[in-house]
């Protein structure tokens, strides 16, 4: 390639060089995201007021339906208590009422044994119960004496003290040790033991 060197003074005036203008370009990030228009976002925070409303009106309700069921289970508990109660309160006469039969037929129960036994230790025993039978018939004629055949004995040998008017005395096996049986004109004393515990446990059951 050649070229020419210019020398000083041999050259006219430079035409003025005309600079064309391009647009500048867009901003990415604006392009990216356009501008978003009014109503969208007044949209969004009527979308977010509901949402929030919503969630409150059903906090609440599930509150009063908790409040609710709490009540009525309340209610029925409080109910049956009350039921449990009365019924307890109307039970609680029988039941002392059986208790008190019971401890007493208990006592009978045992009074029999120490009675027997004291009877086995003390056969003599037998004459006291003779003796109080005489105070008790004293205004009445005594005809026949029923005695068990290990007592008469004893009772015939205080009858000979005694020397009443005549009477007759029956050895009965059927008449427990300790016992008498009295034949009166105004009837017949049944003094067994076992027969008058079982009068006391009769009286009882009938309360």
């Amino acid at each position: 390639m050649s070229s020419n060197v210019l020398k000083s003074g041999s050259y006219g005036p430079l035409p003025p060089v005309q600079w064309r203008v391009w647009p500048s370009e867009p901003s990415k990030s604006a392009s990216a995201h356009p501008a978003a228009p009014a109503g969208s976002a007044a949209g969004a925070a009527r979308a977010a007021q509901l949402e929030k409303e919503a969630f409150e009106r059903g906090f609440r309700e599930g509150e009063a339906s908790a409040a609710r069921k709490a009540s009525d289970q309340f209610q029925s508990a409080a109910r049956t208590f009350a039921e449990s109660a009365a019924a307890l309160a109307a039970y609680k006469p029988a039941l002392r009422s059986e208790v008190e039969r019971e401890l007493a037929l208990l006592a009978l129960a045992i009074a029999r044994k120490i009675v027997h036994r004291e009877l086995s230790i003390d056969p003599s025993i037998v004459v006291a119960v003779v003796k109080a039978c005489f105070e008790e018939l004293r205004n009445a004629e005594i005809y026949r004496l029923r005695l068990h055949p290990q007592d008469a004995p004893l009772v015939g040998a205080y009858l000979q003290q005694q020397k009443p008017a005549r009477i007759d005395l029956v050895p009965d096996p059927a008449v427990g040790r300790g016992g008498a049986v009295f034949e009166t004109s105004r009837g017949k004393l049944d003094a067994r033991i076992d027969a008058q515990l079982a009068e006391i446990a009769h009286g009882l059951a009938d309360r």
